[in-house]
């Protein structure tokens, strides 16, 4: 039998359309390793705070709120692990329970946005009808409303608070996230077993909770863990700024806010609440890198 040039003289050698396979299976499986390590480092991250989080709500080295005039901008100490601030406050119990108000104030304006925008861009997507084109131009007209914009004027009319700055953050993620909850349903409600569905004569409602929802509900979480992140840091930024939660409570932004007019002569003051702010925003993120990798891979 006729031998090819790669089965010359007595060795098997690989032909040039296999040497690609391999190649693309090697990349394939190193991209997919980077995946999983991106999860599993984003996890490892999140899992941390929210321990952090949950332990701070029973236990923390010292009253967060306590002043302590004696230890008034101390540095770090076997009794202050990370010092003191300039009320003499200790900054681990104060970073310790920050990570509660942080993943409340996460939580509460993700929640605004996810469940809002999921359940207008459904109804979007299965009726058109007026109402639906208003709700439309409504969210187009609400994307032009930054979220500061939004949490100033609660603030002006309820006062300073996590609720009410959370409040507005959710409702300037609503259009965002209805768009693209939109998208994904109308590609669902369009397709082959929602159209045999329909024939059936099944409810709207019935198919949009058993057929539309179920696969969404990926995305859907893809946009919470994004959405999440976005929310940590517009809370931070709003509590800086005043507009967020008011002092003496111990979140991060009010603790950069805090330390501000120190920052020259101890440093450390704004670089405890930045690292905190700064990994657990990597975190999510790591998280929704690699739920994006899986998407795109059961898209394939």
């Amino acid at each position: 039998m006729h031998k090819g040039w790669w089965q010359r003289k007595g060795k098997l050698l690989v032909s040039p359309m296999k040497q690609r396979s391999f190649g693309f299976k090697k990349a394939s499986a190193t991209t997919e390793y980077k995946s999983n390590l991106t999860f599993l480092l984003g996890a490892t991250i999140v899992s941390v705070v929210l321990a952090i989080g949950l332990i701070s709500l029973i236990w923390t080295p010292y009253n967060p709120i306590s002043y302590f005039s004696k230890h008034i901008l101390q540095g770090p100490t076997s009794a202050h692990l990370l010092g003191t601030d300039q009320e003499g406050r200790d900054e681990l119990s104060r970073l310790m329970a920050g990570t509660w108000i942080t993943l409340y104030a996460g939580f509460f304006a993700t929640a605004i946005g996810i469940f809002f925008g999921t359940l207008i861009g459904i109804y979007v997507a299965m009726f058109r009808n007026v109402i639906s084109e208003i709700i439309m131009r409504a969210g187009d007209i609400l994307l032009a409303f930054p979220a500061l914009l939004i949490a100033t004027l609660l603030a002006a009319r309820y006062g300073s608070s996590t609720v009410t700055a959370m409040a507005a953050v959710g409702i300037a993620f609503i259009p965002y996230v209805m768009r693209v909850t939109r998208v994904a349903a109308t590609k669902t409600y369009n397709s082959d077993f929602v159209l045999i569905a329909r024939s059936y004569g099944l409810g709207k409602l019935y198919i949009a909770a058993k057929h539309i929802l179920p696969n969404i509900v990926s995305l859907v979480t893809l946009q919470t863990t994004l959405l999440f992140s976005v929310a940590i840091l517009s809370e931070a930024g709003l509590s800086y700024l005043g507009l967020g939660t008011p002092p003496p409570s111990p979140a991060w932004g009010v603790m950069l806010s805090d330390s501000s007019n120190t920052i020259l002569t101890n440093p450390l003051l704004v670089l405890w609440p930045t690292l905190a702010i700064a990994l657990t925003i990597l975190g999510f993120n790591l998280l929704a890198d690699a739920m994006v990798h899986r998407l795109d891979k059961r898209s394939k």
